[in-house]
């Protein structure tokens, strides 16, 4: 499995092209509301572009970060031919 971190300056093309050249299963983790879309709109943006449909198991995933428990939000991707 392929993991990426997503930020909120993360760049939905780049997202997109990622997940397009995966061979895997994909998983992005993203903490915070604009993470959470950067990641949502390079997977909408991967789907538009592709021949394929796209499988996503979003979850939940705690972490600590500088002494601070944080919750974020996992999207695991699978591809599916159409």
């Amino acid at each position: 499995m392929y993991i990426i971190n997503v930020a909120s300056k993360s760049s939905t093309t780049e997202l997109a092209q990622l997940i397009l050249n995966s061979k895997e299963e994909i998983e992005l983790k993203a903490i915070g509301a604009a993470a959470v879309n950067q990641a949502i709109k390079g997977l909408a943006v991967a789907e538009q572009e592709s021949n394929f449909s796209y499988i996503c198991t979003p979850s939940f995933f705690n972490v600590t970060i500088e002494g601070e428990e944080k919750s974020g939000i996992r999207l695991r991707i699978k591809k599916e031919e159409n």
